[in-house]
């Protein structure tokens, strides 16, 4: 079995989800700050359910920004809305189709949720009092000087920081094995040898660094330079209809010494 097939075992995938909950979902180098960099950041205010152009039902999250005026709707699937509570902080980005999609969620702290209740009661105050005197003519100033004092508030609070928060799920991660054992499956190493990265870092790790790569428990066979093409990936999801992705420089064998 390739070490890329070894990737798609379900034995591989409880062994990741293992290490991903252990490390709470963050990067150990950058605390997410390059994964979530540029995102769109908000809270969960209600759901709807719409009819997609190729008709399948798609649910929309309609949310608060938080990093930026007005609100936003995020795209999420039934799994996600599963895994979603009232008050989430969630992180999303638009795609080439100007579709924003969710890249992460967090919990928000007691502070945060505390400050969103308010500020929601506040706002909804607000029109109240509008409707009540019948007054439609709505001056959007007053409005605008609520969500501009809660943004600041959520900013004091350490809310963009990502350090040390509690992320429910956060899309693109990596597993990072600190060494190799020849012949042992990916799976089967230690837990405390396999570290979460988001992409940048781990391309950045496997760029600057060789790995200890070994015979077996006790016998190191050398220093390994991963491959400069794939960066010891093996492979390259994005042309996984092309031989499954597969780097033509080392042809699956992820290492330079490997390459004949």
């Amino acid at each position: 079995m390739t070490y890329i097939e070894q990737l798609h075992t379900s034995e591989w995938n409880t062994k990741r989800l293992k290490i991903l909950s252990r490390d709470q979902n963050c990067c150990k180098i950058c605390n997410n700050e390059k994964l979530l960099a540029d995102c769109d950041i908000s809270y969960i205010g209600h759901y709807t359910k719409i009819n997609s152009r190729s008709n399948n039902k798609s649910i929309l999250a309609h949310c608060h920004l938080l990093n930026s005026e007005g609100g936003i709707a995020i795209h999420v699937d039934e799994i996600q809305v599963k895994q979603l509570r009232r008050y989430n902080i969630l992180y999303s980005k638009p795609n080439k189709l100007n579709i924003q999609l969710l890249i992460g969620a967090r919990k928000a702290t007691k502070a945060e949720e505390d400050l969103f209740k308010k500020y929601d009661v506040d706002f909804n105050e607000s029109v109240k009092k509008k409707f009540l005197k019948n007054d439609f003519n709505f001056e959007i100033g007053p409005f605008h000087e609520i969500e501009n004092q809660k943004r600041d508030d959520f900013r004091t609070l350490n809310g963009f920081d990502h350090k040390d928060k509690d992320f429910k799920f956060v899309n693109g991660f990596h597993i990072h094995h600190k060494f190799y054992v020849k012949n042992l499956l990916a799976w089967e190493y230690p837990d405390e040898t396999l570290i979460t990265l988001c992409f940048d870092c781990h391309e950045n790790l496997h760029k600057d660094q060789t790995i200890p790569v070994y015979e077996n428990s006790n016998h190191l066979a050398g220093e390994y330079h991963f491959c400069k093409r794939c960066h010891g990936a093996g492979s390259f999801p994005e042309y996984g209809h092309v031989q499954s992705g597969i780097c033509f420089r080392c042809s699956g064998n992820r290492f330079e010494e490997l390459i004949h």
